[in-house]
């Protein structure tokens, strides 16, 4: 086994070095839409597959920083920045955490979008949840021939619901 820390320190704010993440939810429905919020969750240590070349997994203290901390954190329709669905710093943007992984709760901003994107998970068309990240920390090992990420600290950009997922 190989194994292999980096400390990117990549603080190049919404341009480059974002990765984006794709996401199937651990709840077996996906997101949830109820009444005018959209609920979304990023599990802790479950594989990624979504072909990247490598399995990726994101440690239970990835987003600490990003939670105690006052970072813009956005809420997007399928990662679109014309189409904004809450915001951390207003409070239509709540997270959290538990053992399975971080939450997310944005509440209702009268938009069609938001409308478009709670219809579309009632309905089962959108399964899916991803994250735009900067990765701060990160460990990779080599295990039989195959390679894993850990991603250990993490500036968290935005949040989206959408119908690709990877997790």
């Amino acid at each position: 086994m190989t194994t292999k820390t980096t400390n990117t320190n990549n603080n190049t704010g919404l341009g480059r070095g974002i990765e984006r993440r794709s996401i199937r939810s651990r709840r077996s429905s996906g997101p949830e839409a109820t009444g005018g919020t959209v609920r979304i969750s990023i599990p802790f240590n479950s594989p990624s597959d979504d072909g990247m070349g490598f399995t990726e997994v994101i440690d239970k203290g990835a987003f600490s920083r990003t939670l105690s901390g006052s970072d813009e954190v956005m809420a997007l329709w399928n990662h679109n920045p014309d189409m904004p669905m809450a915001r951390r710093s207003n409070g239509s943007l709540s997270l959290s955490t538990d053992d399975d992984g971080l939450n997310a709760e944005m509440e209702d901003d009268g938009t069609s979008w938001s409308e478009d994107a709670r219809a579309s998970i009632r309905a089962g068309v959108v399964k899916g949840s991803s994250f735009a990240f900067v990765t701060q920390t990160d460990r990779w090992e080599r295990k039989a021939g195959d390679w894993l990420r850990t991603l250990l600290d993490v500036d968290l950009i935005e949040l989206s619901p959408t119908p690709f997922p990877a997790y």
